[in-house]
């Protein structure tokens, strides 16, 4: 008799040793009547163990073998073996899937989505090369959305207000057919992050990742008017909505409360001149601090900065307006030279703003390269 024991992870098959059979073999198979199966063998133990599962039924058979000398181990070549009738058959059902359940709304609190958003801005303006895109929950309407902005930008001002720059927050959800035609529901991040990767790849980081079509999006879990959707743009929350050609990401802000800052591509085209001027950096790290080096250096952040102005990264009727590379007496006093400090200044114009953005990188002063904004 086959019968099934409820462990703690794990279930186990135990039935009774009939007289002096050798092993025992047990049979697992999909279907009650065993037409197809897959053959285990238990030994001499008097339990099998399984293992839950998540797929369908699973029947389980077992039956007994002995063999005809005493003189002859399961080890022997061409063993006549003689076997027991069946066992009763076993029915072992899936487990279900544990899935979350969502609580209501109204007693939802937005502490620790602010503090993990919080971390994930510094941790960008730490590093200095990465954008932290976020996304709200999904039940949040406009002017939830407007206040959870508010609130996150009071939170960091507080301690890195910079960092706000390196965040851009998208809304609201997106819906789509997933596996098995089941209708989903999405945060926008993920599509957020597709998009400016497309952009940059494409066109380059400096050109802003939005007025861009979505693919396979078929509604958005909120829609908004006229007056809604302003106060979102107004507030610097990138805003999916609807125009003639579908669904379309309406816009690409930063958080940050710095004008020059504002745009979502400004931010990368810094990121991307922070990596630039350390790549470009490396190969001076070791030469002498003189002019002939200053000059080298000069020439070889001209060379690339040009290749970027062609490309469109910079505005500017000509090179001499859209950058600068300040490498001289001005930022690298007799003073910083003795410490052995050299500072390499470059100004660019974005495409957008009227003012220079300045990324400085510093050689020397005991420590490895380092780039800043100033």
């Amino acid at each position: 008799t086959l019968q099934k024991e409820q462990g703690v992870r794990f279930n186990f098959l135990i039935w009774e040793k009939i007289g002096e059979l050798v092993e025992y073999e047990v049979q697992k198979s999909f279907d009650p009547l065993f037409g197809f199966f897959d053959e285990i063998s238990a030994g001499s133990n008097e339990q099998y163990e399984i293992t839950p599962h998540h797929i369908k039924t699973r029947y389980y058979r077992v039956r007994g073998i002995r063999y005809d000398s005493e003189t002859t181990t399961p080890q022997t070549e061409n063993t006549n073996k003689v076997f027991s009738p069946w066992s009763n058959s076993i029915a072992l059902l899936p487990v279900q899937k544990s899935e979350w359940q969502l609580g209501p709304a109204e007693s939802y609190t937005n502490d620790n989505l602010l503090k993990i958003h919080q971390a994930m801005l510094r941790m960008a303006q730490a590093r200095g090369d990465l954008v932290a895109v976020l996304s709200l929950p999904e039940h949040y309407q406009s002017r939830q959305a407007i206040e959870y902005k508010k609130q996150v930008v009071s939170k960091v001002k507080q301690g890195a207000a910079k960092s706000l720059s390196y965040g851009a927050v998208y809304h609201p959800w997106l819906m789509s057919y997933q596996q098995e035609s089941n209708l989903m529901s999405t945060p926008p991040d993920g599509v957020a992050c597709g998009i400016i990767a497309q952009r940059s790849i494409q066109r380059g980081p400096w050109v802003a990742p939005a007025n861009i079509v979505l693919t396979n999006i078929i509604a958005l879990t909120d829609t908004y008017n006229h007056a809604a959707l302003t106060g979102l743009y107004d507030n610097q929350l990138n805003v999916i909505t609807t125009d003639s050609r579908g669904f379309i990401v309406f816009n690409a802000n930063t958080l940050s409360q710095d004008e020059s800052l504002k745009l979502l591509n400004v931010r990368r085209l810094m990121i991307l001149l922070h990596r630039l001027a350390l790549r470009e950096g490396m190969e001076t790290t070791f030469d002498p601090n003189n002019e002939g080096t200053r000059r080298l250096i000069e020439r070889i952040f001209e060379r690339t900065l040009n290749e970027l102005y062609m490309r469109g990264a910079f505005s500017g009727d000509t090179p001499e307006n859209a950058f600068r590379v300040i490498v001289n007496e001005s930022n690298n006093s007799r003073q910083s030279v003795e410490q052995g400090r050299l500072v390499i200044d470059l100004k660019v114009a974005p495409s957008q703003p009227l003012t220079f953005l300045t990324v400085r990188l510093i050689h020397g002063d005991g420590e490895t390269n380092r780039v800043v904004e100033i």
